[in-house]
């Protein structure tokens, strides 16, 4: 008995599951295409701003790049990690005792 109750209970709910909505009625399905034709128009009109963004910054880098002038950059406006030698970046150690340090130096 404790097997066949819920066993019951989920085939009467098997078939709710599986069950069609009725058919839209005529003021539905034109409320539901009105809807679709404005999404569909303002994805139009996001997609015409976005070409119109895109093409502007292309024109701007195209005319950024074709005066740019190749050469050798300032020593001041290289960043810090160009500048560093090879293999010398990171902590190093030092034989002077640190200001952190709470105990004397070892003998």
């Amino acid at each position: 008995m404790k097997v066949i109750l819920p066993l019951l209970v989920c085939i009467a709910t098997a078939g709710q599951a599986y069950a069609r909505l009725p058919p839209l009625t005529p003021e539905q399905q034109s409320a539901a295409d009105q809807k679709k034709a404005e999404e569909a128009q303002k994805a139009r009109e996001e997609q015409e701003a976005l070409t119109r963004v895109q093409d502007r910054i292309a024109a701007q880098f195209g005319r950024k790049g074709a005066g740019a002038t190749l050469g050798q950059t300032e020593q001041g406006n290289l960043s810090q990690k160009s500048v560093e030698p090879a293999g010398s970046a990171g902590p190093t150690g030092g034989k002077a005792q640190s200001a952190e340090a709470h105990s004397a130096p070892a003998r």
